[in-house]
């Protein structure tokens, strides 16, 4: 195996390497600047990516990108600090929906601007080229994974 070949294991060591100095580098940011967690970002995005302003917590576990740990405590905190709230379904007790409350919405709008800042400035010095081809390679893999059985 020289250096030069890229092998499933070198890529995998990439991707994660990389992950992890993006999440660790946008984590700290939103705690520096908001007092927040990139756990927490990824909670409130849901609802803006998704457009809807209630969400059941199975839904919303299967769609973060960040890991949440224990997405319970995750919430308790959260609806404490009064960025959702949580409420029981009428149809079936045992569901749990969420939905995000105004202050969460206005918290959210701030903190996606400065994340989109971050992330630009971060990728600067990749040229615009070779971030349109890894946005493709990824989606490829990402469609790869999705597919295995």
């Amino acid at each position: 195996m020289t250096k030069r070949e890229p092998t499933p294991l070198r890529i995998w060591l990439q991707i994660a390497k990389s992950s992890a100095n993006l999440e660790h580098s946008i984590n700290g940011k939103l705690r520096e600047n908001y007092g927040q967690s990139l756990s927490r970002f990824d909670v409130l995005s849901q609802f803006i990516r998704t457009g809807e302003d209630e969400l059941s917590v199975g839904a919303l576990s299967k769609e973060l990108i960040a890991s949440s740990g224990n997405i319970s405590r995750l919430l308790d905190r959260m609806q404490k600090d009064g960025l959702i709230v949580r409420k029981h379904s009428d149809k079936d007790r045992r569901s749990v929906y969420i939905r995000i409350t105004k202050s969460g919405h206005k918290l959210f709008a701030a903190m996606a601007s400065d994340h989109h800042d971050w992330i630009t400035k971060m990728l600067a010095g990749l040229p615009h080229n070779k971030q349109a081809k890894l946005s493709e390679l990824l989606k490829d893999l990402q469609t790869v994974l999705e597919d295995r059985p």
